[in-house]
């Protein structure tokens, strides 16, 4: 889809498909879209516990990257098509992909993933049934032919920002985190930090010491700030 329609035409088809048709149905249906998608306030604290959750996510998500590349490799043109797409050349390129591939993910995918998705099955299942179905479903909308490792780290993706999502019962938080997760992701990846796609490596030690740190402290942050949800 990537090597077809390049980041503009992916970022358009999710502004459409993700988030116009959703809002839409949910407003011919008369649906409040305050409750249909979790749109409540932000708790107090909640850019520092973004900033810490998107940061620490990304050794995670590295790790769980390589674990799945070891099983399932990644082919070389898939990995030749990312890394021409998401890496940026210049300032003003990497300002665009901020723009289509980490601003409006993070907005659209957000809004059908754990707004419209992750809260219809809060209504009917338990949270852990929930957030490990809407991180699924996340996963394999990142699913690319030869690069089937790309959904693990999505997936573990998925679970922190459901999670963030039902503690703070706030769909803005999962922007925030999504946002910060992906911006810091571009701007490794045009400062060359980081595996490239094409030959991961194992994240070294104090790379996922440092994230799991930072994981910890931006959901103590959030716990501390927001009561626990209950399960009705």
């Amino acid at each position: 889809m990537v090597a077809d329609a390049g980041v503009g035409g992916v970022a358009l088809v999710e502004w459409v498909a993700l988030a116009i048709l959703p809002l839409a149905l949910l407003t011919l249906r008369r649906r409040r879209l305050r409750e249909a998608l979790g749109l409540g306030g932000l708790p107090s604290g909640s850019m520092t516990a973004a900033l810490l959750l998107g940061l620490g996510a990304l050794p995670m998500a590295w790790f769980a990257f390589w674990v799945a590349n070891v099983a399932t490799p990644v082919d070389p043109e898939a990995a030749r098509i990312l890394g021409r797409e998401l890496v940026a050349r210049d300032g003003e390129e990497l300002l665009v992909l901020l723009a289509l591939a980490a601003i409006t993910p993070a907005i659209c995918e957000e809004l059908l993933f754990r707004g419209l998705l992750l809260q219809t099955l809060l209504r009917r299942h338990s949270p852990a049934l929930a957030i490990g179905a809407s991180a699924s479903t996340f996963a394999l909308l990142h699913w690319i032919p030869g690069g089937a490792a790309r959904m693990a780290p999505t997936f573990v993706l998925g679970l922190l920002l459901g999670w963030a999502v039902w503690r703070s019962r706030s769909l803005w938080m999962g922007m925030l985190v999504h946002g910060v997760y992906n911006a810091t992701l571009l701007c490794g990846a045009a400062w060359s930090l980081g595996p490239g796609p094409a030959r991961p490596e194992a994240p070294p030690t104090a790379v996922l010491l440092v994230g799991f740190a930072m994981l910890f402290a931006g959901t103590h942050v959030l716990m501390l700030r927001t009561p626990a949800p209950s399960r009705s």
